[in-house]
């Protein structure tokens, strides 16, 4: 018997929902949570993990949603959105979730936050050369202090 192999795309991002309880809805009106796993394979994986604060949380808004949860394991990380604010309404249906999460998924793929992702490297390299820069001066001065010590005696 054979068997067919299914081949997943390892950086491909998966969608999906949960729909809030008729109780979770009252005086909001929405219908539920967008997720999306980000694999670890994925090239915006490692600049979406540096958006995790341990003390606050997952710290970010991607196409006007506020990331409100997040998750890790050996696969990826995890994220999601809620329609529970103040400021969402009966509009925020299951297909304005399935919406927003295409979007975000979209954006995720895209060239802007390639470019958003370059842009952060090259500030974190340059913000590096100005640590090591500083370091040196110290180390040498260090040095100096400690074989001039060190001659002395």
């Amino acid at each position: 018997m054979k068997t067919k192999e299914i081949i997943q795309d390892k950086t491909e991002i998966i969608i999906s929902t949960i729909e809030h309880s008729e109780r979770r809805r009252e005086g909001v009106g929405s219908w539920g949570n967008g997720y999306l796993e980000i694999p670890k394979e994925h090239f915006a994986y490692d600049y979406l993990m540096s958006h995790i604060d341990d003390g606050w949380g997952f710290i970010g808004t991607f196409c006007d949603e506020e990331i409100t949860f997040h998750d890790t394991d050996e696969t990826g990380l995890k994220i999601g959105f809620d329609t529970l604010h103040n400021y969402n309404n009966e509009s925020h249906n299951e297909q304005y979730v399935l919406s927003k999460c295409n979007q975000i998924k979209d954006y995720f793929n895209s060239p802007e936050i390639k470019k958003e992702i370059i842009d952060s490297m090259e500030y974190g390299i340059e913000h590096y050369k100005v640590k090591i820069k500083k370091l040196s001066k110290k180390l040498k001065q260090l040095k100096k202090e400690f074989y001039d010590e060190t001659l002395k005696k």
